[in-house]
Order: C-alpha cells, then sequence, then structure tokens
C-alpha cells in the first residue's frame, strides 16, 4: 500500500526511520529458512495437521529435493469443502 505525502508529513522521525529500514529490507530478510515441508505423496491429513499450527498457513511440496509446489490453508479448505 502506497504512502501518500499526507501520511509522510504527519509521520514522526522515528515512524520515517523505521519505514526507510523496511524499505531497504530485501526478501532474505523476510523469508523463512526452514519451511514445513511435505512431499506430494503425503496424504492431506498430514498437510491439515501440519496447518494445524496457527502460525504455519503455507507448506512446501518438495520432491527429490526440488521445490514442486506449496500448500496454502485455502487450498485445504477447498479440497475439504468440496468433498464433503
Amino acid at each position: 500500500m502506497p504512502v501518500t505525502p499526507e501520511q509522510l508529513e504527519e509521520m514522526t522521525v522515528l515512524e520515517l526511520v523505521e519505514l526507510k529500514k523496511a524499505l531497504a529490507s530485501t526478501v532474505r530478510d523476510l523469508m523463512v529458512t526452514d519451511p514445513p515441508t511435505l512431499s506430494s505423496g503425503d496424504t492431506v491429513e498430514a498437510a491439515a495437521t501440519l496447518m494445524h499450527d496457527p502460525n504455519i498457513s503455507h507448506v512446501c511440496v518438495v520432491d527429490g529435493g526440488r521445490l514442486v509446489g506449496i500448500v496454502a490453508r485455502g487450498d485445504l479448505v477447498r479440497f475439504l469443502a468440496s468433498t464433503t
């Protein structure tokens, strides 16, 4: 979401410093280096079990050491809704 000139004028010096630091950050600063993973042969139940943790909303699907997909909590909900 862009910051408007009016919002910039209202920001304190500390907020401006924090904004500048955030904008200078890289994806590396945000990324998880050891994400939860599943293989494509794992069950939907295994995905649901991992995503039961409120801090896990996406699970990487890895086969042979390569990322082959990502399953999101919404994918799981849609799948379960379509099968019941």
